[in-house]
């Protein structure tokens, strides 16, 4: 008689920290945790250059128009670049941002710090399942007292939209952070000869962060809340480990060393 083999067992993996995932894991191509944080932070970093383009045209709409030289300001840069804002972001902002790469370095590297670390301490709190799904802000207003269920069934439809939780929440958290880390990158990135001759002084820094400040709730707030959410939908099958293919089949019902 042939012996028969018994079925191979492997050992049931130890339970992952809290801060790596909430729940098991959903497929087996999920990248360890600073992996994610990685991912987050490298992407951020360089989806720089597009932020300073949506920052560009976010002033020149909601910046200009509210000043009272504004509109002469947006009429004389039409004509010196012979177009509106899409002219000059595609003939000035972009070749220059793309010829002196040195300068968006500084800023790259405050949103790639911020954003990693801010994901980072999310995940660690909420949990990856957490922050990969979405919410409603109808949802809050079931919350509040004398409204309930039919309080927010009764929202306005863009209150019953799903907006992802992560990348509005790295998106919001990097655009208050990251200038705070602007001196700091500068003086990593950038010479200090470059700074002190062609700048004029260190304290150039402080003034932009100052000129952020003030220009942060119409410019950058509207910017990083877009840019968070596009982040999100781009990193989500990433970050998560979901591969796009068919799910796997299920094991068969009498184990690996069942007969067929």
């Amino acid at each position: 008689a042939r012996a028969t083999r018994a079925p191979l067992r492997l050992a049931a993996p130890s339970p992952a920290p809290r801060f790596f995932s909430s729940a098991p894991p959903p497929s087996a191509s999920l990248p360890p945790f600073p992996v994610r944080v990685a991912l987050v932070g490298v992407s951020a970093g360089l989806l720089t250059p597009a932020l300073a383009t949506g920052g560009v045209i976010a002033a020149w709409y909601r910046l200009l128009p509210r000043s009272a030289s504004g509109a002469g300001i947006k009429a004389a840069i039409a004509v010196a670049v012979g177009g509106g804002v899409f002219t000059l972001c595609y003939e000035y902002v972009l070749p220059f941002l793309s010829r002196h790469a040195e300068l968006v370095a500084p800023f790259a590297l405050a949103n790639a710090t911020s954003a990693a670390l801010w994901y980072a301490a999310c995940e660690m709190t909420l949990g990856l399942d957490a922050l990969r799904g979405t919410f409603q802000l109808s949802s809050l207003l079931a919350r509040a007292p004398g409204l309930g269920a039919a309080g927010a069934g009764a929202a306005p439809a863009i209150l019953q939209t799903r907006l992802p939780v992560a990348g509005l929440l790295v998106g919001v958290a990097t655009a208050c952070t990251a200038p705070l880390l602007w001196p700091a990158c500068a003086s990593l990135t950038l010479h200090r000869h470059f700074l002190g001759h062609v700048l004029g002084d260190r304290a150039f820094v402080p003034a932009l962060v100052d000129a952020y400040a003030t220009a942060f709730v119409p410019v950058a707030l509207p910017v990083s809340v877009f840019a968070g959410a596009g982040l999100h939908y781009l990193l989500l099958p990433v970050v998560t480990g979901a591969t796009g293919g068919p799910p796997a089949p299920p094991p068969p019902p009498g184990g690996a060393g069942a007969p067929p």
